[in-house]
């Protein structure tokens, strides 16, 4: 969640916490923080593609639908999906 937000973040050149879709949500604070985050993060997510390829945007959906700490293998996904 967090590198698909900082993704966002420097793509657009603006904290997640400044934008108006952010905005949109209370503030929350922890696990329900995180959910409103995600929240504003995924409808933020569908600008990517026009703002920096279809590329970039990849990287950032997988960060946040694709991603799995379980998993053995994450740091070699990050590396396949990200970098």
């Amino acid at each position: 969640l967090s590198l698909g937000i900082l993704l966002l973040e420097l793509c657009f050149g603006k904290r997640l916490e400044d934008h108006s879709l952010r905005k949109q949500y209370p503030t929350g604070e922890g696990k329900e923080k995180q959910a409103f985050d995600l929240a504003a993060a995924l409808v933020w997510n569908q600008h990517v593609d026009g703002e920096a390829g279809d590329g970039y945007a990849c990287a950032v959906r997988w960060c946040f639908a694709g991603a799995s700490i379980h998993s053995q293998s994450w740091r070699g996904e990050i590396i396949k999906n990200v970098i």
